[in-house]
């Protein structure tokens, strides 16, 4: 990594859990540790070039997936947009930190609003390490005179150098695949096969966490998502990560309008998940 690129770390107060962020990347976090063992996936070498190809955990928003063509209508007029967003490769203020915590935030810009979405908005990350393990907050505040459609999403990738001992369970009913754009009936208490190549966007969630156990790389995150967060889209390649990723929507909502979200004139939501992390 680039010796001047400015890196935050947080950590709980026995230093046993840890987070670094990258403000000017994306407002991501790169690394999450517990006992210096890394829970997510990082390759240095591409963080300056493609923060949304390089692991940690990128922030997706306005929207989490793909769009059909990379463009969307809203009143009569077209908008670019790429995939999983515009903040992927933003740079973020901070407005608060401490030893444990910390908030960024990032705005809109006009070249954005006049090309890609055409809502004033100010997102909010909060990020709070406690010994149990890591509070991602993400704040949309619609700073606009109209309501505001979005749906905000996380691209965490975990740590998997040995996949044929990675495992996930997943409270959802139904799924997509990227791949070959099936819709598939999905048994909640089955397993993703991520061995091979996987791009699958599950929805229609039921009650439970999303868990991921890996005791290959010695560790299990259970993550406690707000309701909001409808859909978790699992990504595998033949490198050493598994990405599992919480999304509020299916892709394409903005032009379909399935879980598509809407935030009211001069209000804002926050969307938060908890990362319980355990040693194994």
């Amino acid at each position: 990594m680039v010796m001047n690129m400015r890196r935050i770390e947080i950590s709980d107060l026995t230093g046993k859990i840890s987070a670094t962020i990258l403000p000017e990347y994306g407002g991501m976090i790169v690394n999450l540790r517990i006992n210096d063992k890394d829970i997510f996936y990082l390759n240095d070498e591409l963080v300056e070039l493609c923060p949304i190809l390089a692991g940690g955990c990128p922030v997706l928003f306005p929207f989490s997936g793909s769009i059909v063509d990379d463009s969307y209508t809203i009143d009569g007029k077209t908008y670019a947009m790429p995939a999983h967003g515009l903040v992927k490769n933003a740079s973020f203020a901070i407005s608060q930190t401490s030893k444990s915590h910390i908030k960024l935030y990032a705005t809109n810009s006009e070249a954005q609003k006049d090309a890609n979405y055409p809502y004033d908005f100010r997102l909010e990350l909060d990020y709070t390490v406690s010994d149990a393990g890591v509070t991602l907050a993400a704040t949309v505040c619609n700073e606009s005179k109209v309501p505001m459609p979005h749906t905000f999403g996380w691209h965490p990738y975990f740590t998997a150098t040995d996949k044929a001992r990675f495992s996930l369970q997943l409270p959802m009913r139904e799924y997509i695949s990227y791949t070959t754009d099936a819709n598939v009936a999905y048994v909640s208490d089955g397993q993703p096969n991520v061995v091979d190549p996987i791009d699958n966007v599950y929805y229609n969630r039921t009650e439970g966490d999303v868990i991921t156990l890996n005791p290959a790389d010695g560790y299990k995150v259970t993550m406690q998502m707000d309701k909001a967060y409808e859909v978790t889209t699992v990504w595998a390649t033949p490198d050493d990560f598994v990405c599992v990723e919480p999304w509020l929507g299916v892709p394409n909502a903005i032009n379909d309008g399935k879980y598509l979200r809407w935030v009211p004139p001069g209000t804002s939501e926050i969307y938060s998940i908890k990362m319980l992390l355990e040693e194994l």
